[in-house]
């Protein structure tokens, strides 16, 4: 019996780091095509955008889910269509980028409260946050990636004539 917990244990270790590594190598292939193609990459993540508020929608109307939870996470995705019009580049002062920062959260945690709530299964579970609540933030994130080429320019710029 411990022979079996053990190895349920090590598998189950084994299985998320083989997720993490996955989600790595995505991420990074993700940054490397939206280093190379920001407008097709702007394009794909608009139409997903509009495809997970179309989702919520069908959820809210067919499988009952609660209308604010709906509607804030509706809200948090029109603020990351906001962020797109600075695509390659976010300015992380700016209200958009808070407000959508802002929304993800909540929209996180009001799922995270219905769902400790209600019973799905965990793939379920790891269906809906995956699909209709983090791919966004976590391909805005990929394109952040893709920006540590702005800080030797402006180091450039700021560097005295002499250290150049």
């Amino acid at each position: 019996m411990i022979i079996y917990i053990l190895s349920t244990v090590i598998s189950y270790i084994v299985f998320v780091c083989f997720i993490f590594i996955a989600l790595a190598a995505g991420m990074y292939y993700f940054s490397e095509i939206s280093e190379e193609n920001p407008s097709k990459v702007s394009r794909v993540i608009r139409w997903l955008i509009y495809l997970i508020i179309f989702l919520h929608v069908g959820l809210f109307i067919f499988e009952g889910f609660p209308f604010f939870h709906t509607l804030i996470s509706i809200l948090a995705h029109v603020g990351y269509l906001t962020l797109l019009h600075e695509f390659p580049t976010i300015k992380i002062k700016s209200k958009r980028f808070v407000f959508s920062i802002c929304g993800a959260i909540i929209s996180n945690i009001l799922w995270f409260k219905y769902f400790l709530d209600t019973y799905v299964s965990i793939l379920e579970l790891i269906s809906f946050f995956s699909l209709c609540a983090w791919i966004v933030p976590f391909i805005f994130f990929s394109s952040l990636i893709t920006d540590e080429e702005l800080i030797p320019t402006t180091l450039k710029k700021a560097l005295p004539k002499w250290k150049k």
